[in-house]
């Protein structure tokens, strides 16, 4: 299998590539972050057993990684994980990720009420949904039990929390939310969704993410880029639109859980499931307790993982849980009991706590093992070590470790001075991620190796004035003071920059090490897959309205597979060109392909489809019209719309003008450009050489770098107009 093909099915199985050749990090999905004896068994099975690393990394998102596992062996590791209820599967790629909760779901005291159940179902109705295979981006979900949102809904797509409204138990909706090179906070979609709607108005949202996100551009695809682009008010009525469509074919009221719910209080705004300084704390039966575990930057060995397993043996005692924070809780100790097992933990090396009034340092892996990061971020964690404010570290922008919601958080970037590249931290102060709050105000950037200093001026000048809340001290902080810093940490004379010019612990020079490769090929795949699952979905819809015959429903999704096909068609056959963000219109490109002038057999029947399907009245069309044509439909799709036949015939029909001096693919969108330029080199003789005009940024960087992989020799110049001209050669013949 091709490797552009290979990439995209082995991150939806949750396998990462790690910076260190032909091992593989296994990335598993824990709901929730609970999990069990046997679950912690098993993992620590895995670790020893296919592991050449000692630990076990606990993410922001409640999810387990398993790094240093060859290649060879991942499907071992996988098939013993699933022994114990546990997958990888969708916990990477354009997928609804790891859905994670508060902590304390179904034990603490404020909750209304355990959104343990509604969390199962949902991870359980969209893993393998065709609507969620080939989404445009990831999709982050979030569960928090009350209004104080332990969960952290402002950073999530899509955030649902518990709450009352006349006397009626439901939902928040917030959506949205995100981190990363762009930070937007979640707004509210939805202020009140009755109990029994809530995974139809989950689909809803996922719908419009799959429908309307931009596929074109990578970073510019999460469901946050989508409100931007169009505004609050467009996204909710397509959302509207959604759900009724949903509701037509489930019933207005969908499954109703019947969890218990309860009217409580919302607590006190400075209380955090994630903070260990306020453990131990009562559960909602009063005669239960939960303490903490803290683990240093996330990290547990097998020994410990084991300890754990048989302290919870030995105690009765359920699961552990792990926590956005990147350490764990230990829920349902008998309070009499308390005493003992806070002893036998820490008589196993572990502790309960952290040092008096501080927290753990939060992180990410980092160069230790990821491919993207940019510094050494575990090993600025272990310099700034506890921390009397939360202090959360990234490796690089897409910033794993949060640092957005953090006190003082900070994601590494690589900074020139003077033509010599230099390791600095982009810091972030002052932040929050619940409900209510607000993200960290961006503070100064900070060679690596000064970072200390500036969390220790930071955290001395709130100590000297603040009085309780960092995030309102920091905001009461003008610009400049914020700045003033960092003033003299910056790389000034040349013994100071030879320093600064290493990361933490680094003994040669800062470099910015490259690891990826291009993604034009892959988004081709999963440009088509997205449209083949899409229709699936939409096959099923009409099974079912099929079945409860409401014709009406069946012709508009007949209309809407139909519609699908004919925008893959045009998208592939006859391209617009335009570099303008649109959302494609299926019905103007259903109208339009019936004029298409064509002899292709896959083209000339969809025609006819086309055509029966504009004529047909919804409204009187009869029962054996509708089976005649939902039979033509389907026959049509399982001969020409599958991935090998579309692509096989766009290769042997695309034409591309190669006499030119430039070919000029700058307005074609992504992958378009880069099949074109494909099409156009398999058809020269060896030795030769070809220019092509890409429209400049990330789609210029994805042709360039998937035409690498293709074995071609490739330079490139900026071509104005936002443009770049990229000159291919091969020399062998």
């Amino acid at each position: 299998m091709a490797e552009d093909r290979f990439v995209p099915i082995r991150l939806q199985q949750g396998i990462y590539g790690q910076r260190q050749a032909d091992v593989q990090m296994l990335r598993v999905k824990i709901p929730g972050g609970r999990l069990n004896v046997h679950q912690l068994d098993v993992i620590a099975e895995v670790l020893n057993r296919y592991s050449a690393g000692k630990t076990i990394h606990l993410t922001t998102r409640q999810d387990i990684q398993i790094y240093h596992v060859p290649t060879d062996r991942v499907p071992d590791a996988l098939r013993l994980l699933g022994t114990a209820g546990l997958t990888t599967r969708e916990a990477c790629g354009n997928t609804v990720r790891n859905v994670t909760a508060c902590a304390l779901a179904g034990v603490c005291p404020h909750e209304h009420v355990d959104v343990t159940g509604y969390m199962d179902e949902t991870v359980r109705k969209f893993i393998r949904h065709p609507l969620t295979q080939h989404l445009p981006r990831k999709f982050k979900i979030s569960f928090s039990g009350c209004e104080n949102d332990c969960a952290q809904g402002m950073i999530h797509d899509l955030a649902v929390m518990a709450r009352w409204q006349d006397g009626a138990p439901g939902f928040r909706l917030l959506a949205g939310g995100g981190l990363g090179h762009k930070p937007r906070q979640a707004v509210v979609l939805n202020d009140f969704v009755p109990e029994a709607e809530l995974h139809q108005h989950v689909e809803a949202v996922l719908w419009v993410h799959n429908r309307y996100s931009n596929r074109q551009l990578r970073a510019h695809s999460r469901l946050k880029f989508l409100f931007d682009d169009f505004g609050e008010a467009k996204v909710r009525e397509w959302y509207r639109l959604a759900l009724l469509r949903i509701q037509a074919r489930d019933g207005h009221s969908a499954k109703d859980l019947q969890q218990r719910w309860t009217q409580k209080s919302r607590p006190s705004v400075g209380f955090l499931a994630t903070d260990l300084r306020n453990y131990p704390i009562n559960e909602k039966d009063s005669a239960k307790v939960v303490i903490a575990v803290a683990v240093k930057l996330g990290d547990l060995s097998g020994k410990e993982l084991t300890t754990l397993s048989e302290l919870l043996q030995q105690f009765e005692l359920p699961e552990i849980r792990i926590t956005s924070s990147q350490n764990l809780l230990i829920t349902g100790i008998p309070l009499h009991l308390l005493k003992t097992v806070q002893q036998a933990l820490n008589n196993s090396g572990l502790t309960d706590s952290c040092e008096p009034g501080t927290h753990s340092v939060v992180a990410c892996p980092g160069t230790a093992t990821c491919r993207l990061g940019l510094t050494d971020s575990k090993g600025l964690a272990r310099q700034l070590n506890e921390q009397t404010l939360r202090v959360h570290v990234s490796g690089c922008q897409n910033g794993c470790a949060q640092p957005e919601v953090a006190d003082i958080g900070m994601f590494g970037e690589g900074r020139r001075i003077d033509g010599r590249l230099f390791p600095f931290y982009q810091t972030w102060l002052g932040g929050g991620g619940r409900w209510g709050q607000e993200f960290a105000l961006r503070g100064p950037t900070v060679p690596a190796r000064n970072v200390q200093t500036f969390v220790n001026r930071v955290s001395q000048a709130f100590r000297q004035e603040g009085h309780g809340d960092f995030s309102a001290w920091v905001r009461q902080q003008s610009q400049s003071r914020l700045d003033s810093w960092a003033g003299d940490l910056q790389p000034q004379d040349a013994r100071k920059m030879e320093i600064l010019a290493r990361d933490i612990d680094a003994a040669t020079p800062f470099v910015v090490e490259q690891f990826g490769g291009g993604e034009c090929a892959g988004m081709a795949d999963e440009f088509l897959d997205a449209s083949l699952m899409e229709v699936r979905h939409e096959r099923n819809c009409c099974q079912v309205f099929w079945q409860k015959e409401q014709l009406e429903e069946v012709t508009a999704s007949l209309q809407s597979m139909v519609e699908i096909a004919a925008t893959v068609i045009m998208q592939l056959f006859f391209p617009q060109k335009s570099t303008r963000r649109k959302i494609p219109d299926r019905r103007q490109n259903m109208q339009d392909l019936i004029c298409k002038e064509t002899d292709l057999p896959l083209i000339q029947s969809l025609q006819t489809l086309c055509r029966r399907l504009v004529m047909l009245d919804p409204a009187t069309c009869h029962h054996d019209q509708v089976g005649e044509l939902i039979g033509q439909v389907d026959q049509w799709l399982g001969k020409y719309f599958q991935r090998e036949a579309l692509l096989d015939t766009l290769q042997a029909n695309v034409e591309v003008d190669s006499s030119v001096e430039v070919v000029d693919l700058s307005e074609y969108p992504c992958p378009m450009h880069y099949l074109r330029a494909r099409k156009a080199l398999q058809n020269q003789k060896a030795p030769f050489q070809m220019v092509f005009r890409f429209q400049s940024g990330e789609p210029a960087e994805q042709a360039i770098a998937s035409l690498k992989k293709d074995g071609y020799a490739v330079t490139w110049r900026p071509a104005g107009n936002a443009a770049a001209d990229v000159m291919v050669q091969k020399t062998d013949v």
